[in-house]
């Protein structure tokens, strides 16, 4: 992470059992998709931002690894269908936490960013695409909530911004098994004063710094997930 613009901390306000079982996730996605047919979104789900000082933060990763089979009869592409279940209530560094909806949903509580004197923690319904050799996790604004400290709730910017969430895992059924992953983040941002005062370039330097750091801590877990389950997987259900 560049310089002392932006930097995560461990702590997160979403560590109450409200949020861990089964039935909460139900509701959760389904007050989630409630609210992405409020006035200011458009039928996408996106806010209608008006400015002044909107700033696009991007954020990109991409990584590949070799994997290891225990037998030579077993098929990385069997594994992979059960991605829903590989990532299911798996803890994430920094507070994060990954918790299963139904066979093609997950909850994805982002660890806490922390900017400047100010922190934010996405809360996300993920979408899960299978396709042959691949799997795609997706989200958008109309399903991710914002918690964020008393100031940013104050200024409401919790609720002036659009994200856009790629995760794609591809492998091949070779010999010696290979797993890619490619994944974006694209956050627009309405900047309230005194936000707004600072310059842009500076805001989305820091921004940026954050947003890559956090696709590298969600891949290079849901990386060392798999690596450590495929030490132990026979082939069945897991």
């Amino acid at each position: 992470m560049a310089g002392s613009t932006a930097r995560m901390r461990i702590s997160s306000p979403f560590t109450s059992n409200k949020y861990k079982n089964h039935a909460t996730c139900r509701r959760f996605f389904i007050c989630l998709r409630a609210n992405g047919s409020q006035s200011g979104q458009s039928s996408s789900g996106n806010r209608q931002l008006t400015g002044p000082c909107i700033v696009n933060l991007q954020g990109t990763n991409t990584s590949r690894a070799q994997l290891t089979l225990q037998r030579n009869d077993l098929r990385l592409s069997d594994y992979m269908s059960q991605i829903d279940d590989v990532l299911a209530d798996m803890d994430l560094p920094l507070g994060g936490k990954v918790s299963k909806i139904d066979e093609t949903h997950l909850q994805i509580t982002i660890p806490k960013i922390q900017l400047y004197d100010f922190w934010l923690q996405p809360i996300s319904v993920v979408e899960i695409t299978h396709s042959p050799n691949s799997v795609e996790v997706t989200t958008t604004t109309s399903n991710c909530v914002m918690d964020a400290s008393q100031q940013i709730k104050d200024m409401g910017l919790d609720k002036m911004y659009n994200v856009n969430v790629r995760l794609a895992l591809k492998w091949d059924d070779v010999s010696q098994p290979t797993l890619t992953s490619t994944s974006s983040i694209n956050v627009e941002v309405d900047l309230p004063p005194p936000f707004s005062l600072i310059p842009k370039p500076l805001v989305k330097a820091g921004g940026d710094a954050a947003m890559n750091a956090t696709l590298a801590i969600l891949v290079s877990s849901f990386g060392e997930k798999i690596k450590s389950d495929l030490k132990t997987w026979n082939g069945g259900k897991i």
